[in-house]
């Protein structure tokens, strides 16, 4: 996991996921169609397209799969201006 620093600043401004393993996914759209008590499983990446605001996914036979997450973080409220208007009359 990561965390990609916005534009001129130091703090974060998303946090990145890539999770890799040797299986394959046929489903282009997989995570995208809901999840049924039949298939008693595939709730995980639903639940990633709805919590994230970016989720990508490769997937090919002989190279297996890879599933980017990328949720972006809320920019962080300005301060400098705050303290300047608590001090007016």
């Amino acid at each position: 996991m990561d965390a990609r620093a916005g534009p001129g600043r130091g703090e974060p401004a998303a946090v990145v996921c890539e999770v890799q393993d040797s299986g394959w996914i046929a489903d282009p759209l997989v995570g995208r169609h809901r999840a049924g008590p039949a298939e008693g499983r595939g709730y995980g990446l639903g639940l990633a397209h709805q919590l994230c605001d970016l989720v990508q996914i490769h997937s090919d036979p002989s190279d297996g799969t890879t599933v980017r997450m990328t949720a972006c973080l809320p920019a962080a409220p300005d301060l400098s201006a705050r303290g300047a208007s608590a001090r007016r009359p």
